[in-house]
Formats: structure tokens, C-alpha cells, sequence
């Protein structure tokens, strides 16, 4: 046995521990359009952040987790702004996707420039 490898699996039997009862609690609570259609984009967002592979370069590591974070928070919001009810809630969705737009680019400028 690899002792290097043993975070990593108990890094795993969280991730599927806490991966089922996202599940379960989600099956158990009625969820209208809008609140599966973030969900969904929190489960898929989650995944894609946990199987990056890693460069090693934090700088790299941290533009690419943020952009992956960045994104799912404008997909979040944008399932706000079409299913949402308040109008504050939707102003403020609309204010994320228009701020989390701009940080998208600065991390693509950057990460074109440091490839």
C-alpha cells in the first residue's frame, strides 16, 4: 500500500459520502425549475473543479478554478434571473453575471499571456 494514495481515497470517500447525501436531501426536498437547474450546475461545476488536472503553477491552478467558479456562477444566476421572483434577488443575479463576466476575461487575458 502507498501511503501517498490514502488522502487521496479518504479525499474520495468524502467526495462520495458528501456527493450522496447532496443527492438524498436533494431527491427529499421538491425543487421547482429554477432551484434543479442551479443544482444541477453546482453538482456538474463541483465535478469539473475536482477532476482538474493540476499544472503544479498555483497561479495557473488558482485562474483555472476561478474561471470554472466564475462560470457556474453565472450560469446560477442566470437560472435566478429566468425563475426568480425577487426583484432584488434578480438585480443582484444580473449584477453577477455582468461582474463575473469581466473577471472571466482578465483570468482568459491572463492565462493566454502565461500559458
Amino acid at each position: 500500500m502507498n501511503l501517498f494514495s490514502l488522502p487521496s481515497v479518504a479525499g474520495l470517500t468524502t467526495l462520495l459520502l458528501s456527493s450522496s447525501l447532496v443527492l438524498a436531501q436533494s431527491a427529499a426536498a421538491p425543487m421547482g425549475s429554477g432551484s434543479r437547474q442551479m443544482h444541477e450546475q453546482m453538482l456538474g461545476g463541483m465535478q469539473k473543479m475536482q477532476s482538474m488536472q493540476f499544472s503544479g503553477d498555483t497561479d495557473k491552478d488558482f485562474a483555472m478554478l476561478m474561471r470554472t467558479h466564475h462560470q457556474l456562477a453565472i450560469d446560477m444566476a442566470k437560472a435566478e434571473v429566468e425563475n426568480g421572483k425577487s426583484p432584488e434577488m434578480k438585480a443582484m443575479a444580473r449584477k453577477t453575471i455582468a461582474e463575473q463576466q469581466k473577471e472571466i476575461a482578465q483570468i482568459d487575458k491572463w492565462l493566454s499571456v502565461n500559458k
